[in-house]
This record gives C-alpha cells, structure tokens and sequence, in this order.
C-alpha cells in the first residue's frame, strides 16, 4: 500500500487557518470555533490581513510568517485567491491542505478548477476538496466542521459527496449513541476522491466499517479494484443518489457529478462486497450493526419477542429477503418451555408475551436458542425500559396510592439485572440484534449499546439490517473459497 496523503491531513498536529475572523458569522470563523470546542490539541495559526489575533489565537498575515512546520491547512476564502494561497503554501513547505470553499465545476466555474489543479500540481499540494464542508477525526478532537461533537468517538468511517452527512448528522448520531470516528467530506474531489479514502480508512484499526454516500465515482477501475480489496478486510455500506434522473441532476448541481446508471452501479457494488443502502436511515443502521456484530456462519434467523405484532413484522420482513425462518426442533422449544408463560408460542418466532421472568426472556432462553445450533442470527424485540415505574411514582394522580418500596424495589432490581443482562446479550455465540421504541438513553437500553448491542427503532429496520449482515457474510466467505482455490 502506497502512502496515503490523508494520513497527514487527518492526523495533522498544527493547522494554518484560512478564512476565519473574529466575526462568528462567517463560515470559517464558525469552523475554527468548532475545531477550539472540541478541543483540538494541536497548533492553530490562523492566517488573516488584517487581525493580530483570531479567538484569542496570535494571527499571522502570511503562513511563511509562521516560522514553524505546519501539517495542514484549511482554506475557507473567496473562490478566486484559492490558486494564490496553494502556491504559497507550496512555497512555505506546506503540502496538505482541505478546501472548504465552493464556487468551482460544481457552478460551472471549470476554468477556475483548472487554475487550482495546477497550481497545486506546481506546488505539491494533496488537498480534499474544493466545496466540502471539511474533516473529522473525532479520537483526536479534530473536527473543522460546523457542527461540534458530542459523547464519545464511534467506529464508523464516512467518506461523503455530501457536506450534510458529514456535518448535520452528528447530533442525530449522537442521539442513537451512534458517532464517527472519522468523517471525510469529499466535495468535488478536485484531487484526493474516494478511492484515496477507502484506502486509508482501511488501514484505520479504530474504523471498524466504513459508512460512503456516494454520488459519482470518478476512476471506476480504482474504485472497484479498491472497494474489492476493502471489503475482504471491513464492511462497506454505500448509499449512491444519482441513479435516478432527479437525481443525477441535482448532484450535478452541487459537486459536478456524472452520475452512473442504477444498474451499473448496482453491479459495482455486488461485485465488490459493498453492502448497498436503499435509504439514509438504512445506511447508518446497517452501518451500526455490522461495526457491532460478528459474521454469522449462515442466513438462519431466530425471533424472541414479547410482542406478537413485532414478531410477525420481523417474521415477514426476514422471509421477504430470502433468510431463512426455521421451525424450531421440538428439542428446542422443549428447553424454552420451561421458561415460558402458558401462552407462549415458541416455534419461531418465540413470543413471550405477558412474561414476568426478565431474567428468563433476556438471558435464559436467548442463550438457549443462540446455543441450539438452530440458527445464526438471533433478532430481539422487548420492552427494556424501567422509566416507565419513575413516572408511576412520581405522578401526583397514582402516587399517594402506590406502594412505594415496591416500586424502588423493583427499580432496584432493574438496576441490578442490567449489568447481567447486558452481559448476557453481550456474550452470546452468534449476532443479537435487537429493536425497541424507547429512548435510547434509558439506562438499560444505554448500557447495552455500551456492551455493544446494536438497537434499531423498529422491528423491521433491525430485519433489513440482519439481512444487509448475512449478505456481507455470505461475501467474505466467497471470497475465501475463491483464494483457496487460488492458492
């Protein structure tokens, strides 16, 4: 593998800044506000004509004034100084660079795209952009993005076409305890593209998948060569919008996209393992449970479910993507008998409804099934929470008539199940993936997310996502039947 110069724009220990001001309103300034809350440790040097000092850091009027090595530069400037500023720093030792600034191609600027090329090409300069909203690399508190980050760093890789699903997303992430670890926004991939981040993402030990929303790919070869070679090492899950008419115009429009045909690409993605997204939504919640779960060794599903209606949309939605739903042994439903309610049905799905033994529906009778041999993925739908007795005995209409050590009983032994529940789940010896309308900060559901359960918010998106799973399995271990015959 050749050396990648993302490896130094991503990891970049000093920064000069283009393009931010002590005027919050303007977008740069905003992303070097960014990049100070979320606690960037390297050196910042922001370049300005004018100020002698930027958010309280010294400025400078010209990067050579610096003195010192810069790793990085980013560039948030009208259009027509960007060719001068990559000069200069081409002069100034500085070879790496984001261009946040538009008004390029993607506006029919072609003219002034050339004018850049060129001069980074003279100068020596790798950069990301132009017309991308920036980078993250969340581990090291790097983010010169206009959206701050919060919670932990996830281990998702996203390489977009989009600003928006770099930046925008963050706080709905978040919300699903769901984050990057590093994010590129490509923008019109003047110069480093997506196959350069493919390739570096795959080297990444803290990347466990990488997440492309994909509008054009502008060196197919190299795409497909690298994305085969990527996917024997991770999961890939690409969402592409330029398949449709509508769409390829108005990606067109924004990053100056040539859109392949749907077929086309469709074919692309079967033949390099790339796990394909029909929506948003399914991209990040494939994204979530494959960077959680471990390959199944097939496409058999197994149901537990304490809800009939759940467990028939799961049912369905498996069946409607060619897994397999087997019926359970008598063997096995015997050993699940002995943990059930009178009215369980226990043949595949297993429903529990009306169950009292928490510690039976989490941890026994999952182990059970995941031990059996009968299936390879297991889908777990329940109503987890113990909110619902807070509001109980805080609620001014029932609480007078509550017995309260009851209730702080039963939220102490809610409490108390859940580090062994999540063990449970957690331990299991084949992919869990589980569903529920709840909060995903209700303690129980928290820590299991912590133990690293993946949970979707409907029964179906967690079917759809034990299917992207199983196709990916089904790649990888293709792929190894193949280099055994080759070998």
């Amino acid at each position: 593998m050749t050396h990648n110069p993302l490896n130094e724009i991503m990891n970049a220990r000093s920064i000069a800044f283009y393009g931010a001001s002590n005027n919050l309103s303007k977008m740069g300034s905003s992303q070097l506000v960014t990049l100070l809350c979320n606690g960037y440790r390297g050196r910042i040097y922001p370049i300005h004509p004018s100020e002698h000092s930027v958010f309280g850091l010294p400025a400078y009027k010209k990067i050579s004034d610096i003195g010192e090595p810069v790793d990085c530069a980013v560039i948030v400037l009208p259009t027509k100084l960007v060719p001068a500023v990559i000069e200069e720093l081409g002069e100034a030792g500085v070879y790496r660079a984001v261009i946040v600034t538009a008004g390029f191609k993607e506006v029919g600027c072609a003219n002034l795209q050339r004018e850049l090329d060129r001069a980074a090409q003279k100068a020596g300069v790798r950069y990301v952009g132009p017309n991308c909203i920036g980078v993250a690399n969340l581990r090291e508190h790097y983010n010169i993005t206009v959206f701050p980050f919060e919670g932990e760093p996830g281990v998702i890789g996203m390489l977009s076409h989009s600003g928006t699903f770099v930046t925008h997303v963050l706080p709905y992430l978040h919300a699903r305890r769901l984050n990057y670890a590093e994010a590129i926004s490509l923008g019109n991939e003047g110069d480093l593209d997506i196959v350069d981040g493919l390739d570096y993402m795959a080297g990444r030990d803290t990347i466990k998948t990488i997440t492309c929303y994909i509008e054009t790919v502008r060196r197919g070869r190299e795409f497909i060569d690298k994305a085969a070679e990527v996917s024997k090492i991770k999961p890939v899950v690409a969402l592409y919008a330029s398949g449709t008419e509508a769409g390829a115009r108005a990606t067109a429009s924004h990053t100056a996209a040539m859109a392949s045909s749907e077929g086309i690409m469709d074919g692309v993605f079967r033949k390099t393992g790339i796990i394909r997204a029909a929506s948003l939504e399914e991209m990040f919640d494939f994204s979530c449970v494959l960077s959680r779960c471990s390959l199944p060794a097939g496409k058999r599903i197994g149901i537990l479910t304490n809800s009939g209606g759940p467990g028939a949309l799961m049912a369905d939605t498996v069946c409607r993507l060619g897994l397999e739903l087997p019926m359970f042994s008598e063997g096995l439903q015997d050993a699940i008998s002995e943990f059930s309610p009178h009215t369980a049905s226990l043949s595949n799905p297993v429903d529990f409804t009306f169950i009292n033994n928490w510690e039976a529906f989490f941890s026994r009778v999952p182990l059970i099934i995941a031990e059996s041999g009968e299936v390879d993925v297991l889908l777990f739908y329940g109503l987890f929470g113990i909110e619902t007795f807070l509001h109980y005995r805080d609620n001014p209409a029932v609480a007078p008539s509550l017995d309260r050590a009851m209730i702080q009983a039963t939220l102490g032994l809610g409490n108390a199940l859940k580090v062994k529940i999540g063990d449970a789940l957690a331990d299991l010896p084949i992919p869990v993936i589980c569903s529920t309308f709840l909060d995903f900060n209700e303690p129980l559901i928290a820590h299991l997310v912590e133990r690293g359960i993946p949970f979707l918010p409907t029964p179906e998106r967690a079917a759809r996502a034990a299917g992207a799973l199983c196709r990916y399995a089904s790649w990888r271990s293709l792929c190894v039947e193949e280099d055994a015959v080759t070998v």
